[in-house]
C-alpha cells in the first residue's frame, strides 16, 4: 500500500471521529484567555502558548490512538507486513497535518488580535521573525507531545490508565523541570 493512501485515510479517521475536537476547543479558550490582556510579551506568549500546544497534541495523540479500527487497521497491517513502518510513519504523518493546522491557529489568532487592535496590543511590534520563530516553536513542541503520545499507544502499553497516568507524568515533569532544576544544584 501506498503512504499517501494510507495517510489519507488516517487523517480522515482521526477528522470524521471527532476527537479532535476537545483539543481545538482548548487550543482556542487558552488563546481566548491568554490575548485577551494587552500589552503583552511577544515572544513570552508564544514560548507559553507553544507549551500549552504541546501538552495538546499530547492528549489528542492519546485521543486518537482510541479510535483505531482494530479490524481496518490489522487489514491494512496484513497488506503492509513487508513495510511495517509505512504503517507507523502514515500515522505520524496524519499527526503532523493536525499539528500543522493548530500550530496556524495558535500563531494566527494573536496575529489576527494585533493587526485589528493596532500596535498597543504587544509591548513591542511583532516582526515577521517573531512569528517565524512561534510557528516553528509551536510545531516542534506540537510534535514532540504528540510523538510522545504516539509511543504511549496500545500496542507498547496494553493498559491505557497506564499510558494516561505515563503521559500526565511526563506533561508535570516539563512543566516544573525548571523549578527541579533550581532546587537541586547539581543538576545546574
Amino acid at each position: 500500500m501506498k503512504l499517501g493512501a494510507i495517510t489519507i485515510f488516517e487523517y480522515k479517521k482521526m477528522l470524521l471521529s471527532g476527537k479532535w475536537s476537545m483539543p481545538l476547543i482548548l487550543l482556542i479558550a487558552y488563546l481566548a484567555m491568554t490575548y485577551t490582556m494587552a500589552p503583552a510579551g511577544v515572544l513570552n506568549t508564544f514560548s507559553v502558548s507553544s507549551y500549552v500546544f504541546f501538552l495538546i497534541m499530547l492528549s489528542f495523540s492519546i485521543l486518537a490512538d482510541s479510535i483505531d479500527a482494530d479490524m481496518v487497521n490489522q487489514s491494512i497491517l496484513a497488506k503492509c507486513r513487508e513495510h511495517i513502518e509505512t504503517f507507523y510513519l502514515a500515522k505520524s504523518l496524519a499527526i503532523f497535518i493536525y499539528t500543522i493546522t493548530g500550530s496556524g491557529i495558535a500563531m494566527l489568532v494573536p496575529v489576527i488580535r494585533y493587526i485589528i487592535s493596532g500596535t498597543h496590543f504587544f509591548i513591542r511590534p511583532v516582526s515577521i521573525i517573531d512569528v517565524a520563530i512561534g510557528l516553528i516553536l509551536h510545531i516542534l513542541l506540537g510534535m514532540t507531545g504528540a510523538v510522545f503520545g504516539l509511543i504511549l499507544n496500545s500496542r507498547v502499553i496494553k493498559k491505557r490508565q497506564v499510558a494516561v497516568g505515563i503521559a500526565v507524568l511526563f506533561g508535570i515533569i516539563c512543566s516544573v523541570k525548571d523549578a527541579i532544576i533550581s532546587d537541586f544544584h547539581l543538576l545546574q
